[in-house]
């Protein structure tokens, strides 16, 4: 599926404002993820989304490799408002993990909701058994969203992060065939 259109919301979040569309990033794309990134590189974004940094070399690679993993870029109207991935085929892993970065002025806007959909409905159509999730315990809204959507926790080891002790934790999320 190269791209989906979905209707977003205004600024009062009320009704119809410009259609979201989500597709696979591609070389044309490498400018704008790259301001994006440089956008989004704030402490607040980077203390939850850790799978890489916010770098041009990040978006060099996310643009311009050949590669199994899938990296879609949301774009509302002409302005990229998000990136979500499912890496780990490139590592040979069957199921893929997932992430997700939306531009931090539109946290709470539903943007993720609809980003999130779209790539567990990818990650099926592709053959996926499911989708990982790893973050930390004082990431609360990622943990609130695995616990309301019937992942698994398959660990939770101690770390430090930041100088703390805090702890990594992988969820995961089995497709049901029912679940389609």
């Amino acid at each position: 599926m190269l791209a989906q259109t979905w209707t977003s919301l205004n600024e009062e979040n009320t009704m119809p404002r410009e259609t979201l569309t989500i597709r696979l990033a591609e070389p044309s794309d490498y400018d704008k993820l790259w301001a994006f990134f440089q956008e989004n590189n704030r402490a607040d974004v980077t203390a939850h989304f850790q799978p890489f940094p916010l770098t041009e070399e990040s978006a060099r690679f996310i643009c311009h490799e050949e590669k199994k993993d899938r990296y879609y870029l949301a774009f509302d109207g002409e302005q990229l408002i998000g990136l979500s991935m499912l890496r780990g085929w490139d590592e040979g892993y069957d199921i893929p993990a997932y992430g997700l970065i939306i531009d931090y002025r539109l946290h709470t806007k539903g943007f993720g909701t609809v980003v999130v959909n779209h790539a567990f409905a990818e990650a099926r159509s592709l053959g996926s058994p499911g989708v990982r999730i790893t973050t930390h315990a004082t990431n609360d809204a990622v943990n609130h969203f695995c616990r309301k959507h019937g992942f698994e926790m398959l660990s939770k080891e101690p770390i430090e992060l930041d100088g703390k002790p805090n702890h990594k934790i992988v969820w995961q999320l089995n497709f049901t065939p029912d679940s389609a």
